[in-house]
């Protein structure tokens, strides 16, 4: 794996480990202790699925606006989603409030809820391309 990769790879985890920072313990987050090789020399953190899937346990009541699944992961109430779509970070934080707005989701900013439902929205553009942005989307279910 390249720097550029790796240091894209590191900042997409801590977005999402800083979306799910007091949902989701450290432990959850951290690589195991075994290694098999995987891409990069890393195995996928606890939870995590190949791309392309959503994590298990993902509600079926909440949708995922388009674009193509890079990785998920998560658990009992808390998961997460990166997508890579086309566009600017600005359009693609737009675009993503606005789907789950008309999905029936409220609030401001890149924050949305609908019942016991909270999901946070964070973007980055990605390596070298202001028209190609990934977007983690962290999903929480509320304690009512």
């Amino acid at each position: 794996m390249d720097r550029i990769h790796q240091g894209r790879s590191a900042a997409v985890a801590a977005i999402a480990a800083a979306t799910l920072a007091t949902a989701m313990p450290v432990s959850a987050l951290a690589t195991p202790p075994h290694r098999h090789g995987g891409p990069g020399g890393h195995d996928p953190a606890p939870g995590a699925t190949a791309a392309g899937h959503l994590p298990a346990g993902w509600p079926r009541d909440v949708p995922v606006p388009p674009g193509r699944i890079q990785g998920s992961t998560g658990g009992s109430g808390r998961w997460t989603v990166e997508l890579l779509v086309r566009g600017s970070a600005a359009h693609a934080l737009r675009s993503t409030i606005a789907f789950y707005r008309a999905h029936g989701f409220r609030g401001s900013g890149a924050v949305v809820h609908r019942g016991s439902r909270k999901i946070t929205v964070v973007v980055e553009n990605r390596d070298h391309s202001a028209n190609e942005t990934f977007i983690v989307i962290g999903l929480t279910a509320l304690r009512g």
